[in-house]
């Protein structure tokens, strides 16, 4: 993230509008969580689950404070792209207990300072200055914030029923896509949401996310609350 042109301190990488569409921000999302779970997988050292659900909320973090600053979905994605690494790096250094020097003093607090000072601390401080949503670029990334939300909720609370990320099952991970792919592809999810599918979705959170942590078949449970509120 080098090169002058990708740095968010260039005026030019920012977009007057937001013309990236939902289904381009879903699949986005998709490959940010992948490459996530890729990333915790083939880390050195074991990485705690308490971590590792922290971890997507700073990602998701830079994700999106960088899509409404920049409206520009690559930049935003080539930043959540290197947070992954760089907050991945950082939790090794907490955790691993197997190199001969120990960072006893560092903390999840300090790794998201430092994910954030390679993230949306470099955002243009004069374009902040000037910087406002039109009416319907809110609108859209509106519709954004409650796809996130969905997505990565899903995401959490699967995460949580497993002792470590190791014992995730890559069948249930396709569940909760082809759940969203599956809205797409019918046409139901887009910024006109004229169903308002994730509106419903976002109003009934706290009833979808309620769950028993011993359940094997949370998610199942999850789209079958999701499929009767969209009903």
């Amino acid at each position: 993230m080098d090169s002058s042109h990708l740095s968010l301190k260039n005026i030019d990488i920012y977009m007057e509008n937001m013309e990236v569409s939902l289904k381009d921000v879903y699949i986005c999302l998709k490959q940010m969580f992948e490459q996530y779970i890729k990333c915790c997988l083939d880390a050195n050292n074991k990485i705690d689950k308490y971590y590792i659900d922290k971890g997507i909320n700073i990602i998701v973090n830079v994700f999106k404070i960088i899509l409404m600053y920049t409206k520009n979905l690559d930049i935003a994605k080539k930043y959540a792209f290197n947070s992954i690494y760089y907050y991945i790096e950082y939790i090794n250094q907490i955790t691993n207990t197997d190199t001969e020097i120990v960072f006893i003093n560092l903390t999840l607090n300090d790794a998201i300072l430092y994910v954030y000072r390679k993230s949306i601390y470099e955002i243009s401080d004069s374009y902040k200055k000037k910087f406002k949503l039109n009416a319907d670029d809110n609108s859209k990334f509106n519709k954004i914030g409650e796809l996130v939300l969905s997505y990565q909720s899903m995401y959490s609370t699967y995460f949580n029923t497993v002792t470590n990320i190791n014992e995730l099952e890559p069948k249930v991970l396709i569940k909760i896509n082809t759940f969203f792919e599956t809205l797409f592809n019918k046409k139901q999810l887009n910024y006109s949401d004229k169903l308002n599918i994730l509106s419903k979705l976002s109003s009934n959170h706290s009833n979808i996310f309620e769950y028993n942590k011993n359940t094997d078949i949370i998610i199942d449970d999850i789209i079958n609350k999701m499929n009767n509120i969209i009903k």
